[in-house]
């Protein structure tokens, strides 16, 4: 008996149906068939009880390959897996995946230092999301993924990374309009009440990010709906609509820069402010590899640099924004 066997009697018990079975395995039908009826010739059991009448189940015997093969499956794949860790030289390999945003902010300067201290190869993959990336881990297709909290793919353990911050990032023309107040027991960033943009555009990620859920609460809490005017999948995109003036949106400290601060004034909801974790996720039914771990590490100490370098960033813009209002009272008094 071959793992061959055991997967194509697991997937049509799965499914309870030949077609189907096939369907998810690319091969036909009558192929499948074939191949279950000669296995049982081969082995002198039946697996299937295939009355006319009922629905396609296991026999005694055909539950005992599936429960006890499904450890066989899973223990092959976890050896697939380790196996991956190195190529054909023995040299290990790790397999990384992330959202194109933290790979173009984050992963950049991450490699740049891991390579400094491990001779491990690094294979990146950018995912359209982070619930993609979450399952090609999940599915061993990655060894780890750096994301968002919460992780949502079940079968992963992950370790904190870091704490990000989400600021409301507002065009500067739009600022007069509204009162804001100082944090400066929190670096100095202004505070408004998100309930003072009721009326404002919004732009929005797509419903699918999983952000978005919790902005549309924020509002709501606030006690509004948001007019959202423009939707994305793309931060950054986002973030250049507000820049461009077309609305406000709720951004991730990462994408903060000073030289934006003419165009945008970043602040905090005097409400809470709004944080989240960035987590390594890794397969949890196998403990990550060496490198994963010093990866895991290099991580840790690289972006919690960057983040420091943002949070400077929120206090400069915040004092650019502060010195262009002074400026514009100053001529308006003028």
């Amino acid at each position: 008996m071959t793992l061959k066997d055991i997967l194509y009697v697991t997937k049509v018990a799965e499914f309870s149906s030949f077609s189907q079975a096939a369907e998810s395995l690319y091969i036909s039908q009558p192929a499948l068939s074939q191949y279950i009826i000669r296995l049982e010739k081969e082995l002198g059991v039946t697996l299937f009880n295939r009355a006319k009448n009922s629905c396609l189940s296991l026999t005694p015997a055909g539950d005992l390959l599936v429960s006890e093969g499904a450890n066989l499956l899973k223990h092959a794949q976890e050896l697939q897996y380790k196996l991956t860790h190195f190529d054909t030289q023995g040299k290990a390999v790790l397999h990384v995946g992330t959202t194109r945003l933290y790979s173009r902010h984050y992963l950049s300067r991450v490699l740049s230092s891991f390579h400094l201290v491990s001779q491990a190869e690094v294979c990146v993959e950018d995912m359209v999301s982070a619930l993609e990336a979450e399952k090609m881990t999940a599915s061993f297709d990655l060894d780890l993924c750096l994301v968002p909290s919460p992780v949502i793919v079940d079968g992963l353990d992950y370790q904190t990374i870091s704490q990000e911050e989400v600021f409301l990032a507002i065009p500067n023309k739009q600022i007069e309009k509204l009162q804001l107040s100082d944090c400066s027991a929190i670096q100095s960033v202004p505070a408004i009440d998100l309930s003072q943009l009721r009326e404002a555009p919004f732009i929005f990620l797509k419903k699918h990010s999983r952000f978005t859920a919790q902005a549309l609460e924020l509002c709501h809490e606030a006690g509004f709906v948001p007019n959202i005017v423009f939707e994305t999948v793309s931060w950054d995109t986002l973030y250049s609509y507000v820049m461009n003036g077309l609305g406000v949106g709720f951004v991730p400290e990462v994408l903060i820069d000073q030289r934006n601060s003419d165009a945008v004034t970043f602040c905090r909801l005097r409400e809470k402010r709004i944080l989240r974790s960035l987590v390594m996720a890794y397969p949890g039914s196998t403990p990550p590899s060496l490198a994963a771990l010093e990866f895991i590490e290099t991580a840790k100490t690289v972006i919690g640099r960057i983040m420091m370098e943002k949070q400077n960033s929120v206090s400069f813009a915040k004092s650019d924004s502060e010195s262009g209002t002074s400026r514009r009272s100053k001529r308006r008094k003028d």
